[in-house]
């Protein structure tokens, strides 16, 4: 490589040797294929909720709970999280989009917080409180449409404890 930037003004910045340059950016609408192949992209397809499982079992290794505990955890996150998620793309609008990614965070934030050894019998009671508040906090009423009471519909008859 030539170790040369350009900039969209046609602008060119030469690097040095010991320099380095991390992008970070939302998506490749306007990106060339050189710009791909030179900057060494890594495209993460979240179709299959990649990004959020990887964080979720990261999350859990990091937990200081017996291996049953971490293992319920899984369990809960396989049980709820790939279908409310789907559920959530699917029938919702969302005034303030909110990805996936962040709904998760917000429940293992919370989790973080109300797990511990002495509840562990109840862990999918508050797990369900946890999940249902990271998830249903950026849903409200559009276009006369009131979204929480279908997620709340929804969740009732779909997700049984």
């Amino acid at each position: 490589d030539n170790r040369l930037l350009t900039l969209p003004s046609n602008e060119r910045i030469p690097l040095k040797a010991h320099m380095k340059m991390i992008f970070e950016i939302r998506d490749l609408n306007y990106a060339t294929p050189a710009t791909a192949t030179r900057a060494g992209i890594v495209c993460m397809s979240d179709v299959e909720g990649v990004q959020w499982r990887s964080y979720v079992t990261s999350w859990i290794k990091k937990q200081e709970h017996p291996d049953a505990i971490k293992e319920q955890l899984q369990k809960l996150f396989d049980k709820y999280g790939g279908d409310t998620l789907f559920w959530m793309m699917k029938n919702t609008k969302i005034l303030v989009p909110m990805y996936d990614i962040c709904q998760v965070m917000a429940c293992c934030s919370m989790l973080d917080n109300l797990i511990k050894p002495g509840n562990y019998e109840t862990l999918e009671y508050w797990f369900i409180f946890c999940f249902t508040a990271a998830v249903g906090c950026c849903l409200t009423e559009v276009d006369g449409v009131d979204y929480r009471k279908q997620f709340s519909t929804w969740w009732k008859g779909e997700m049984k404890t």
